[in-house]
């Protein structure tokens, strides 16, 4: 489990498999623990393999930074965008 800080509150995450896709588990005081998968698959992606602890930071940031600005984690269809490649994380 790793964990990142966004305007004071604390978030904790780790990486989520579901067979050969991916996707994230995060969870901060007062919001639900959440899985999200992704869509595409990051393992297409070269620099997801060979950048996975930042990759994982950065989609945490990412579901983070909604959360801290809507008080809720992102619904089903949320894009974000990490290493130049559009994903959407639906929830689990």
């Amino acid at each position: 489990m790793a964990t990142i800080e966004i305007n004071g509150v604390t978030y904790t995450y780790t990486e989520a498999s579901f067979g050969r896709n991916r996707g994230i588990h995060i969870s901060a005081p007062g919001l639900p623990r959440t899985t999200f998968q992704l869509r595409p698959n990051p393992h297409d992606d070269p620099e997801y393999n060979k950048n996975q602890p930042k990759f994982y930071r950065d989609l945490a940031e990412a579901v983070a930074n909604f959360a801290a600005a809507n008080n809720q984690f992102p619904p089903d269809g949320h894009r974000v965008t990490i290493f130049r490649i559009d994903y959407t994380v639906d929830r689990r």
